[in-house]
C-alpha cells in the first residue's frame, strides 16, 4: 500500500463502513512515515467539523505543517488542489464513500474488510478479558456480542465498556414490561424500591438489585419477599462503600449496619442461587433458610454471629463472603460447605480460631483472613490442598506458624503476612513453597537472622515485600531467586548493607533507611548493572512478554528498572557526576550497538512548611526534563549540538504517590507517554520525619524504546515527575535531576555480558564460534571467581579467555546441564579445575592452555 513514488504527490485512501478502523490506520501509517517531511498535520473527525467552520481546520492543518513559521497569510491562497502540494508529499485520506475517492483521484485505495469471527473473538476478549479467548463462564454471551458487533472493531471496543452492557441489559428487560414493574425478570434501583416499598414483587421477578444508598430506609417485613418464590438473585448493596474501607486503619464498622433491623423470622427465597446484601442486621441466617442451589453467599458489614445455626449441607455453595462482620466469632465446619472455593473474611476483629478440618476443603482457592487481630493460630495442615492459591492473614495475631502449613500448600501463589506484628520471624519451613510468586512480609518486626537463608529455594518467587522491618542485612542468597522482579525494603531503618541482587530485579525499593555505611557498600554497583544487561536481554529476547503478562501477579509493570534509595546510598558515581546533565542521542541510535539506553536519576527531599511558599490551590505539579539530538536538518547548518537538559528546581506534594514518567517526541510528532515508575508509600501521607532525601535511579534501555517506536527518529526523551498534594501539605522540591546516556564502555567489564543469554558484547573468538546460542563472555573480566549465572542450566558456551585474576571454578559448574564448550584459555592464576559430581552428557570442548592446572579432573581427557 506504501509503494509510492518519489517525484509526485501521492494520495492514498482508505475507505470502509463507519467503525471498521479507517482513522485507526491511518494514524497508524502517519505515525510511522511522518518524520521523513519537512512538515506533517493529521485532522480527524473532518466530516462532523467540516460543518462549522471549515476557515479552522484550514488554519489548523497549516498550523501542523508550517509549525514554528508566524507568517499564516498563506492560508488565503491554500485550495483543494493536490497540485498545490509539494512533489513528494503525501495525502492520506479516509471516507465511507468510494466515490468520494474516486473523485479526488486517489493513486492507492485500500478497503478496510471487516473482522472474521476469529478475529472479532479475540479482539473482544483483549478488550473485556485482557486475554485472547473468552473467560468460559461468558463464552456464549461473548458470541453473542460478536455477532451484533457484526465484525466491526469501533462496535467491539464499545460493547466492552461494562456501563454501556449494563444499560443495554436492563433496557432489554425493561422493555419486557415497559408499564408492569412486577411483571419483569429483573429490576434495578429506582424500579427494585418501588416494588419493595409498594408490595408490587411477584413470581416473575427473578432478579432485584438495590442500591440501599440511594434512597429511604426501606423497613422490611416477614414476607417482603414471600410473592417473589422465584428469586435467584438478589442484591441489597452499598455501592462502593465496602470497597473503600482499609482494615488496616480506623474505621466505624458501626456505621456499616443498616439501619433498620429485619424482624427475625424474615424468609428468603429458597431458589436463591446469589445473595448479597450489606449490612445484613439478624445474627444468623434465618432457621427456614434452605437455598440448596445457593452459591454465592456474600454478607458484607453484618450483624452475623454465626452463620447459619444447625447442620445444614450447602453442596453448591462456592463463595462465602463475611468482610468487616465485626461480630462474627465462628464459621462453618467444612462438613456443611464441601465444595467451597473462596472464603473471605476481612476485618472480622472478634474471630480467634478457623475450623480444624479446614484441609478438608479440598476445592478451596482463596482464603483471606486479613486483619482478623484476633486470630492467634492457624490450624494444622492434615492434607495436601492442592486448590489453595492465596492465603491472606495480614494483620492477625498468628506468632507461629504450623510447619504443616507449608508441607501440605504446594500450589500457594500468594502469601501475605503483612502488619502481623507477632511474627518476628520467618519460618524455614517456608523454603518448600515452591510455587509462591508473592510472600508480603512488611511490618512484621522482623529481626536480624529472622529471614532463613534458605529462602533462596522459593524458586518461583516474583516479589518480596519486606518493608519496615528490624533487621540490619538480608541474607546474600537472595542474589540465587532468579525469577525475582520486585523487592521491597522501605522503611528497614536499621538496614545497613543490601547484597548481590538477582539479574531478574526490576524495582528495588529502600527508600527511609537510614545506613551509616557509605554509598559504595550500600549497594554493589555492579548488581544494578547486571540487571540492566538482562532487562536488555529480556526485550531482545521477546520474553518479557512472559515476565510482564497480564496474568502476572506483580505489582511492577512498567518496563525499565527502578531503584529506590536513602540518600545517594548505591548510586553509581558515573551517573550523579557532572557530565550527567548535558546529553546528546547520538545520531542513527537505533542502530548504534554501543548505545544501550539512558539513566534518569532524581534527587527529592522534603520541605519545612516554612521553607517554601505552596499554593494550596496548585494541584497538579510537574517538572520536565528534556535532553535532545541535533535533527537530520540541523545538521546541515552546524556540525554539532550540545543539548543541554533543562534541569528546573521543582517543588511538588505528593498525595500518597510520587510518580515519574517519560515522554518520547519528535519534530512534528505528538508526544507519547511512556510510564516509568509510580511510587505508594504511607509515609507521604504522615506529618512526621518519616520521609527524607530519597533518589530514584531509573534504567530505560534502548530495546525498550524500539520495541514500542522503530523508528530512529524520535529526538527528544523527557522524564516528567509529578505529585499532588497530601493530607497534611507536605511539600517535596526536586534536588538535582540527571539524564544520563549509557554507552557499552560505561558498564563494568566484569558485569557487562554476566547474565547468560546477555549479548551486549562478544569477544572476536565467540563471534566466531556461531554453535552456541546462548553464551556468556567474560574476556578480560577483572574477577577472581565466576560470578552467579542466572539460568545456569540455559548456557551453552561459556568464555573465560584471558581472566588474568581468576583463580577458580565452582563446583555448581556440574549444573550447566547444557555446556558444551568451556574456555579458560590464558587464565594464567586458575590452579586447579573442580571435581565432576554429576554427568555433563551434552559437553563437547574444554580449553585449558595458559592455565596453572596441574592436575585435570579425571572426567576429562586432555
Amino acid at each position: 500500500m506504501m509503494n509510492t513514488e518519489l517525484n509526485k504527490v501521492n494520495v492514498i485512501g482508505i475507505c470502509g463502513t463507519g467503525g471498521i478502523g479507517k482513522t485507526t490506520i491511518a494514524k497508524a501509517i502517519y505515525n510511522e512515515i511522518s518524520y521523513q517531511y519537512d512538515g506533517s498535520s493529521f485532522l480527524r473527525n473532518m466530516r462532523e467539523r467540516s460543518k462549522g467552520d471549515i476557515l479552522q481546520l484550514q488554519k489548523e492543518l497549516l498550523h501542523g505543517i508550517l509549525k514554528g513559521k508566524d507568517d499564516l497569510t498563506q492560508l488565503e491562497y491554500l485550495a483543494e488542489e493536490k497540485d498545490w502540494f509539494d512533489v513528494k508529499s503525501t495525502i492520506i485520506i479516509t471516507s465511507r464513500d468510494k466515490q468520494v475517492l474516486a473523485h479526488y483521484g486517489v493513486h492507492i485505495s485500500y478497503e478496510v474488510s471487516k473482522f472474521n469471527n476469529k478475529e472479532a473473538i479475540e479482539l473482544f476478549s483483549l478488550w473485556a478479558f485482557k486475554q485472547n479467548l473468552p473467560k468460559e463462564a461468558y463464552k456464549n454471551l461473548s458470541y453473542n456480542m460478536i455477532e451484533y458487533a457484526d465484525g466491526l472493531p469501533l462496535a467491539l471496543k464499545l460493547l466492552d465498556m461494562h456501563d454501556l452492557i449494563q444499560q443495554m441489559g436492563r433496557e432489554i428487560i425493561r422493555q419486557e414490561c415497559p408499564e408492569d414493574l412486577g411483571r419483569r425478570s429483573r429490576v434495578w434501583d429506582s424500579d427494585a424500591y418501588h416494588v419493595l416499598t409498594r408490595n408490587m414483587g411477584t413470581r416473575a421477578i427473578e432478579g432485584l438489585f438495590l442500591d440501599i444508598c440511594k434512597f429511604d430506609p426501606i423497613q422490611f417485613a416477614k414476607e417482603s419477599f414471600k410473592q417473589m418464590d422465584r428469586l435467584r438473585l438478589l442484591k441489597i448493596h452499598k455501592g462502593d462503600e465496602y470497597d473503600l474501607i482499609s482494615v488496616f486503619g480506623s474505621h466505624p464498622y458501626e456505621k456499616l449496619f443498616y439501619e433498620d433491623c429485619l424482624p427475625r423470622d424474615f424468609e428468603f427465597s429458597s431458589k436463591l442461587t446469589y445473595l448479597h446484601w450489606d449490612g445484613y442486621s439478624l445474627e444468623s441466617l434465618p432457621t427456614n433458610f434452605h437455598a440448596k442451589d445457593l452459591v454465592e453467599l456474600i454478607l458484607r458489614g453484618s450483624n452475623i454471629k454465626q452463620l447459619w445455626r444447625g447442620n445444614k449441607l450447602h453442596n453448591e455453595l462456592k463463595v462465602i463472603n463475611l468482610n468487616y462482620s465485626v461480630h462474627l466469632t465462628e464459621i462453618p465446619d467444612f462438613s456443611s460447605v464441601p465444595n467451597l472455593e473462596i472464603l473471605t473474611l476481612e476485618g472480622c476483629v472478634k474471630l480467634e480460631c478457623l475450623p480444624r478440618g479446614i484441609y478438608k476443603w479440598k476445592y478451596l482457592q482463596t482464603l483471606s483472613c486479613r486483619g482478623c487481630s484476633k486470630l492467634k493460630r492457624f490450624p494444622e495442615i492434615k492434607g495436601n490442598m492442592r486448590k489453595l492459591r492465596e492465603l491472606d492473614l495480614s494483620g492477625t495475631a498468628i506468632k507461629v506458624l504450623p510447619s504443616s502449613l507449608f508441607e501440605h500448600l504446594k500450589a500457594l501463589e500468594i502469601l501475605s503476612f503483612r502488619m502481623s506484628s507477632k511474627l518476628n520471624k520467618i519460618p524455614i519451613d517456608i523454603c518448600c513453597l515452591s510455587s509462591l510468586e508473592v510472600l508480603d512480609l512488611s511490618h512484621c518486626n522482623i529481626m536480624e537472622g529472622g529471614i532463613p537463608s534458605d529462602i533462596c529455594h522459593l524458586s518461583s518467587l516474583k516479589e518480596l515485600n519486606l518493608k519496615s522491618n528490624d533487621f540490619r542485612s538480608i541474607p546474600a542468597t537472595i542474589n540465587q531467586l532468579s525469577r525475582l522482579q520486585v523487592l521491597n525494603l522501605s522503611h528497614c531503618q536499621n538496614l545497613q548493607h543490601i547484597p548481590e541482587l538477582p539479574s531478574s530485579l526490576r524495582l528495588l525499593d529502600a527508600h527511609g533507611s537510614n545506613p551509616t555505611s557509605s554509598r559504595a557498600s550500600f549497594l554493589p554497583v555492579h548488581s544494578l548493572v547486571n540487571c540492566f544487561n538482562s532487562e536488555i536481554q529480556d526485550l531482545n529476547c521477546s520474553s518479557r512478554n512472559e515476565v510482564w503478562s497480564e496474568n502476572s501477579v506483580s505489582t511492577y509493570g512498567s518496563k525499565g528498572i527502578c531503584i529506590v534509595l536513602p540518600g545517594s546510598s548505591g548510586v553509581p558515581e558515573w551517573i550523579m557526576d557532572d557530565q550527567g546533565i548535558a546529553t546528546e542521542l547520538p545520531q542513527n541510535w537505533n542502530q548504534n550497538n554501543e548505545f544501550l539506553g539512558f539513566a534518569l536519576c532524581c534527587v527529592y527531599v522534603p520541605l519545612d512548611d516554612e521553607s517554601e511558599d505552596v499554593s494550596e490551590n496548585e494541584s497538579d505539579n510537574r517538572s520536565e526534563d528534556e535532553s535532545a539530538h541535533t535533527s537530520e536538518n540541523e545538521i546541515d547548518d552546524k556540525s554539532k549540538n550540545d543539548s543541554v537538559a533543562e534541569l528546573s528546581e521543582y517543588v511538588f506534594t505528593p498525595s500518597c504517590r510520587l510518580k515519574c514518567s517519560l515522554k518520547i517526541c519528535g519534530d512534528n510528532i505528538t508526544l507519547v507517554d511512556l510510564p516509568l515508575y509510580e511510587s505508594s508509600c504511607f509515609c507521604y501521607d504522615q506529618d512526621n520525619d518519616s520521609v527524607s532525601r530519597q533518589t530514584w535511579v531509573i534504567w530505560y534501555s534502548k530495546a525498550a524504546i524500539q520495541e514500542w517506536y522503530p523508528s530512529d527518529q524520535w529526538p527528544y526523551i523527557v522524564p516528567l515527575f509529578e505529585g499532588f498534594y497530601n493530607t497534611f501539605k507536605k511539600a517535596f522540591k526536586v534536588e538535582e535531576c540527571k539524564v544520563r546516556l549509557i554507552y557499552s564502555q560505561d558498564l563494568p567489564p566484569t558485569t557487562q555480558t554476566q547474565d547468560a543469554h546477555a549479548d551486549v558484547r562478544r569477544c572476536s573468538e565467540c563471534q566466531q564460534e556461531a554453535t552456541c546460542r546462548w553464551r556468556g563472555c567474560f574476556k578480560d573480566s577483572d574477577m577472581k571467581e565466576l560470578p552467579i549465572i542466572e539460568n545456569p542450566s540455559e548456557l551453552d558456551g561459556l568464555c573465560l579467555r584471558d581472566c588474568k585474576t581468576l583463580k577458580s571454578l565452582p563446583s555448581s559448574i556440574c549444573e550447566f546441564k547444557s555446556l558444551t564448550t568451556l574456555s579458560c584459555s590464558g587464565c594464567s592464576q586458575l590452579e586447579s579445575f573442580p571435581e565432576i559430581l554429576e554427568d555433563m552428557v551434552v559437553f563437547q570442548k574444554l580449553d585449558l592452555d595458559g592455565t596453572a592446572i596441574k592436575r585435570y579432573p579425571h572426567q576429562f581427557s586432555v
